[in-house]
């Protein structure tokens, strides 16, 4: 099942906004072993900046950050995908399991969708595949 849903979308190149060290290394281990290519940024700032200079398939938005929360850095990327006219770029918050009431905040303030830590490496593919399809979709449906 793994290996169908990863030829379903292909190599991603991801950006991951997320401030530990520790939760940095595991989910790159995942993505690359997964095959995505990923970028990593301690804060919602350098995530905003990333964005703003390089295209994702998806960005993966730590809420608790320092010098920028996630939420206020998707609020920043949406200003700035309308003001460019790009399309939007799935975003999916990482959040504590424990902060589960953050997940309707997050999708109010532009987010598509939310992973609960900790995540298995196989939670992290499904939502990839979930959020990429979607948007793919969308990106097509507006296109004609």
């Amino acid at each position: 099942m793994e290996e169908a849903e990863q030829s379903d979308i292909g190599q991603l190149s991801l950006l991951m906004a997320e401030d530990n060290k520790i939760n940095q290394m595991i989910a790159q281990t995942f993505l690359k072993g997964l095959g995505h290519k990923v970028k990593i940024v301690d804060n919602g700032d350098l995530a905003v900046k990333a964005a703003a200079d390089e295209t994702f398939d998806c960005i993966l938005m730590d809420i608790m950050m320092p010098v920028m929360d996630g939420i206020t850095a998707t609020v920043n990327i949406r200003s700035q995908e309308q003001t460019q006219g790009k399309t939007s770029t799935p975003i999916v918050a990482l959040t504590a399991a424990g902060e589960s009431s953050l997940r309707d905040e997050c999708i109010g303030n532009g987010m598509d969708d939310c992973l609960f830590k900790p995540f298995r490496k196989q939670d992290l593919q499904k939502m990839l595949v979930k959020v990429v399809k979607e948007s793919r979709t969308r990106n097509s449906t507006n296109n004609h």
